[in-house]
C-alpha cells in the first residue's frame, strides 16, 4: 500500500488500522467460518505483528523490489507517541493494588527470582559479547520493566484455563505490577 508521503497522518492511521485488524482478524475469520459450519485457525495477534514486521523489514526488497525498513521505521517512530500513550493507559487500567495486597509473598518471590535471572543472564551475555565493564555493571537494570506481552499472556492463561488460570493471572499481574513500579527508577539509575 503506497500512501503519499505528504499525508503523514493518513499513513499513521493506516498503520493503526492494520494493527487493529491484526488483533481482530481471528474473531472476524472465526465468525465468517462459523456461518459456513467450520472452525477457523487460531491466530496470535502479537505473533502476527512480529512476523509482519520481520517480513516487511527483511523481505521487502524480495517481494516488492524496495527496501521498506527505513519507511516502516520512520512511520513507527512517528506513530509511537499515541501508541505508547494508549499502551500505558491500558496497562495502568489493568493494575490492581488490591490484588498485590493478597498475593505479595509469592509476587515478591517471583519478582526477586526474575531480577536474579535477568542479572545473571545479562552478566553471562555481556561477558560473552565482550561489553565494556561500565555496561556490564548496570545493563541488566534496563530489562526490569515489562508489561505488554506479559499482560497478554496472563490474560490468555486465565481464559484458556478457567479452573486455575484466574488465580495464576492474579499472581502474574502482581509480579508485573512490581516490575512496572521498580523498573523505571532502575532504568533511570542505570
Amino acid at each position: 500500500l503506497q500512501l503519499p508521503r505528504s499525508l503523514p497522518r493518513l499513513r499513521q492511521l493506516s498503520l493503526f488500522g492494520i494493527a487493529a485488524y491484526a488483533f481482530h482478524a481471528e474473531r472476524l475469520i472465526s465468525w465468517a467460518l462459523s456461518h459456513l459450519g467450520t472452525e477457523g485457525p487460531r491466530l496470535e495477534p502479537m505473533l502476527s505483528c512480529i512476523v509482519t514486521g520481520f517480513l516487511v523489514c527483511n523481505g521487502g526488497d524480495v517481494f516488492t523490489g524496495r527496501d521498506e525498513r527505513m519507511q516502516l521505521g520512520a512511520l513507527l517512530h512517528a506513530a509511537m507517541g499515541p501508541t505508547l500513550t494508549f499502551f500505558f493507559f491500558t496497562t495502568g487500567l489493568s493494575m490492581r493494588l488490591s490484588v498485590l495486597l493478597h498475593t505479595w509473598p509469592l509476587a515478591l518471590a517471583l519478582f526477586t527470582a526474575r531480577l536474579l535471572a535477568i542479572f545473571v543472564g545479562h552478566a553471562i551475555g555481556a561477558r560473552i559479547g565482550g561489553l565494556p565493564r561500565r555496561y556490564r555493571a548496570y545493563g541488566s537494570l534496563a530489562y526490569v520493566t515489562q508489561a505488554g506481552m506479559s499482560l497478554g499472556l496472563a490474560s490468555e492463561i486465565a481464559r484458556a484455563f478457567p479452573r486455575w488460570g484466574p488465580a495464576l493471572q492474579s499472581n502474574l499481574m502482581s509480579v508485573i505490577l512490581l516490575n512496572q513500579l521498580a523498573g523505571p527508577p532502575l532504568l533511570e539509575f542505570a
